[in-house]
């Protein structure tokens, strides 16, 4: 509910209209004011006064000029505004006022200051001459010139005139320097514009003078195919009654030619049998996705490009568009520009576009591969949802045999679009709120457990904030519960790391060099048990090695509660747990660098960004600017490793029905198996609790069974005792009767003299 203005009383109405009548008559007796007419310091031989307000206006105006110079002229305005705010009160009466009456003091003291500084004579600005600055212009001037000079006293009355400004107005140096930086880049960009102008201009004259055949039509083909060679058998005509303009052609795709493979999966190999009773979740638990949507006819495309040429024009980028890409969410126009002009140019007009277009927004994207043309991506006026049922169906999804390839969505061309988790190897996922970053990570999820047996995938789920992952608690891919708990989260990653030297001792064993080598071994010979060429011992057969996917969903809470444990351990998985098959996907909606460290990012070279609050967090994950220009509800752009060329993908869509029945499937066929990181941890505790005692045993001092004796048989724990007894130093003495209290001899020191109980009776020596 909003609050109501603060209705003003009878008194700051009378005050008001008594300020009012201050600026009107203190404005007329100014500007009248005459020198002949009689004031403090002279009298007039004349009989009549010119000034409009008589006596009381010509005796005003001469003193206030005497006292301020020029800057008498800001009295009329100083009562103007404070009757405006009269009628205006504020909403709080015990708000200082001291601010503005200090700000209005330095403006006066500034403004008479400053002409008395730079005109020591009188002046006339309306005719009549007054002195510059008044008395205390020139007492002002004269003091800061003789304290600081002329330099340092135009510097300060400069300062006091802006510090008034900003605390009487509504005046502010950032919209200043922002004013003074726009009209710089401004005339820069015309005047670099005017200049490539006209050389093109000239180009284009002398290239019309050689060549007087008229200009081809530009061909605007549509579909992904287009970008190599097209057929004029599938080519449409243009829109009637453009025969006589430069239209251009549309050629529409095949359904099966946008299909795009990325460079993210592995060698051919077969997928392994589910086998046993488990069943994968079968598609049909998926809902079947609505008809494709009729999309834009040609004479809109032709509209839009043509009026996406002219607004360029308008803001003289030359160029045309030479073909046309229509997905499922936004349409590419493939723009060629004319020589000499920058790619920059058309960047930073992409928020002119889009208020061209009537568009929410325009990403411009780089350089095509393998063409002199850059991509503007425009959002279409009907989205087609893309479900997550049609990309599981896809070739991209089904021809590769990696267990770990996850869904991701279509690209702008509507080629459904695939990518392989043990290639990247590790995932960095971040957006705002809202804008698809959980709904990815569920396709990403049932894409794993739509494809792969719990003996072949494992899952580690963290999820602080406890609402998007704990659908799949209990499912049989879990090695542990949905972890919910921040701190709980850094144990979890702290026993996956121990986990991974595990499984790095076992690959060493066996003399395989990743987990696919290793369990190629396992199912190639079972009966060995995989130790290589080392003899067989009486441990138990080796059995395959699970991949293990953990999904974080907010790492920022976890960099809150333990940024140091939890840095640590991200590092040390995601530097070395590729070959041990263990892989992570990190999510987050602050894409801060005290979330997303430099050392995090760097072990993270593939990277999705859905839509961001800000350039900078588009920076902060991408490296590069443009996820702040998506549309939200699962548009992303995808770098693939290995590379910094961002891919625009519109993310899958799942519904909560589909993944309820995905899940509750999955967990009839199969429970859980915890307790596979505690008992690491535990054997992990055990070796180094033993290692420690080993340790300790043999960094034991000589002297040791000597010192027990005397102090058993003294009954005496002194160190000073011990070291008089057997002449050594104290150090040495001290360290003696401290591993006796480990091993149990004597007390732990107490009361006010640290003294120590010998525990062990004298016969036991």
């Amino acid at each position: 509910m909003t609050q109501a203005a603060p209705v003003p009383s009878r008194s700051h109405e009378i005050r008001a209209v008594l300020l009012f009548l201050f600026a009107v008559l203190s404005a007329l007796a100014l500007l009248t004011y005459s020198a002949a007419d009689p004031s403090l310091n002279s009298a007039s031989s004349r009989g009549g006064i010119l000034n409009r307000i008589g006596v009381a206006g010509a005796f005003g105006a001469d003193f206030f000029f005497q006292v301020l110079g020029g800057a008498a002229y800001l009295l009329p305005v100083a009562f103007l505004v404070a009757a405006l705010r009269s009628l205006r009160p504020p909403a709080d009466e015990r708000a200082p006022r001291w601010p503005g009456i200090l700000g209005v003091v330095l403006l006066f003291v500034s403004v008479s200051a400053l002409p008395a500084h730079f005109y020591p004579e009188s002046f006339a600005p309306l005719g009549e001459p007054i002195p510059p600055g008044g008395v205390v212009g020139t007492l002002t001037s004269r003091a800061l010139v003789s304290l600081f000079s002329d330099v340092g006293t135009v510097v300060i009355l400069f300062s006091l005139l802006l510090i008034a400004l900003i605390v009487t107005t509504r005046f502010t140096l950032a919209g200043l320097l922002r004013i003074t930086a726009s009209s710089l880049r401004q005339m820069v960009d015309a005047l670099s514009g005017t200049i490539i102008l006209r050389r093109e201009r000239a180009l284009r004259r002398r290239e019309a003078a050689a060549h007087a055949a008229p200009e081809t039509n530009p061909r605007i083909a549509v579909g992904r195919e287009a970008t190599t060679a097209s057929s004029e058998a599938d080519a449409l005509e243009p829109p009637p009654g453009a025969a006589s303009a430069a239209k251009p052609k549309i050629r529409r795709a095949k359904a099966d030619a946008g299909t795009m493979e990325l460079d993210l999966v592995p060698a051919q190999r077969p997928r392994p049998n589910a086998g046993g009773a488990y069943q994968l979740p079968p598609l049909s638990l998926l809902a079947d996705p609505p008809p494709p949507l009729s999309g834009q006819t040609k004479e809109e495309l032709f509209a839009n490009a043509s009026l996406l040429e002219a607004k360029l024009r308008d803001f003289d980028v030359e160029g045309r568009v030479t073909q046309v890409y229509p997905g499922p969410i936004v349409t590419m126009y493939e723009y060629e520009p004319a020589p000499g002009v920058k790619i920059n140019r058309v960047v930073t007009l992409a928020d002119d576009l889009a208020l061209a277009l009537k568009a929410p927004a325009v990403r411009v994207g780089g350089q095509i591969p393998g063409k002199a043309a850059i991509g503007i991506e425009v959002p279409n006026p009907a989205r087609e949802p893309v479900h997550l049922k049609t990309i599981l169906t896809s070739p991209a999804f089904r021809e590769p045999s990696s267990p770990l390839t996850v869904a991701l969505g279509k690209d702008i061309f509507g080629a459904p679009v695939a990518a392989d988790l043990a290639r990247m190897p590790h995932l960095l996922v971040a957006g705002a709120t809202g804008a698809g970053k959980s709904m990815g990570l569920n396709v990403m999820i049932l894409s794993l457990l739509f494809n792969t047996h719990p003996r072949d995938v494992k899952f580690l789920l963290i999820d602080p904030k406890r609402l998007e992952l704990s659908v799949y608690e209990d499912i049989p891919h879990l090695i542990e519960p949905v972890v919910t708990e921040s701190k709980k989260a850094g144990e979890a990653l702290a026993s996956l790391v121990a986990e991974m030297e595990h499984r790095y001792h076992l690959l060493a064993a066996a003399g395989a060099r990743n987990i696919e080598s290793y369990n190629a071994m396992i199912d190639a010979e079972p009966g060995d048990k995989s130790r290589g060429s080392k003899p067989a011992d009486d441990r138990p057969p080796a059995e395959r090695i699970p991949y293990v996917v953990v999904v974080i969903d907010e790492l920022a809470d976890l960099m809150m509660v333990s940024a140091r444990r939890v840095e640590e351990s991200i590092a040390r998985l995601a530097q070395m747990a590729r070959a041990a098959g263990i892989h992570l996907i990190l999510a987050t909606q602050r894409p801060s660098v005290d979330v997303l460290t430099g050392v995090i990012k760097a072990n993270f070279p593939a990277r999705i960004a859905f839509q961001t609050a800000s350039k900078i967090d588009s920076r902060t994950i991408l490296d590069s600017m443009g996820a702040e220009q998506l549309l939200g509800k699962g548009d992303m752009l995808f770098m693939p490793p290995g590379t910094n060329r961002l891919q625009r993908i519109h993310g899958a869509f799942v519904t909560e029905a589909e993944i309820a029945r995905a899940v509750a499937h999955t967990k009839a066929q199969a429970v859980p198996l915890y307790g596979t990181l505690e008992r690491i941890m535990a054997a992990r505790a055990e070796a180094e609790a033993f290692a420690a005692q080993e340790a300790a045993a043999e960094e034991r001092d000589d002297l040791y069974e000597k010192a027990r004796a005397i102090v058993v048989s003294s009954r005496n724990a002194s160190i000073t005792h011990l070291q008089r007894r057997m002449r050594v130093g104290y150090n040495r003495a001290a360290r003696m009767i401290e591993d006796m209290e480990r091993d149990g001899i004597v007390s732990v020191p107490r009361g006010p003299n640290r003294d120590r109980d010998v525990l062990v009776p004298p016969d036991e020596r």
